[in-house]
């Protein structure tokens, strides 16, 4: 299995935003739990991602899959739909044995 990770330029990332859900979550829970909120995220999707490069390296596409679809969950709620995205086409071809290419 192969997964290759590429650079985002700024403009890429903030395409995958998805700024209703951002604002919505913002503005429920106050500016400085989201910002603390965006915090715990950043280091969540961080340490999923360390995780899913070491589980590639080893072809570990069953350790994979569930933390793929932590992915899915953690960053579809704070409404980085691209991550979110990206990382359910990981979950799919996870389950289905396929080699992953992003």
């Amino acid at each position: 299995m192969f997964v290759r990770v590429v650079s985002m330029e700024a403009k890429e990332i903030e395409a995958g935003l998805d700024r209703n859900t951002m604002l919505n979550l913002r503005n429920a829970v106050g500016e400085r739990v989201f910002d603390e909120l965006i915090e715990d995220v950043i280091f969540e999707v961080t340490e999923r991602i360390s995780r899913l490069e070491q589980l590639n390296r080893e072809a570990d596409l069953a350790a994979m899959s569930p933390i793929a679809h932590d992915l899915v969950a953690i960053a579809g709620q704070i409404g980085m739909s691209g991550v979110s995205d990206i990382a359910a086409g990981l979950e799919t071809c996870c389950r289905n044995g396929a080699t992953v290419s992003a």
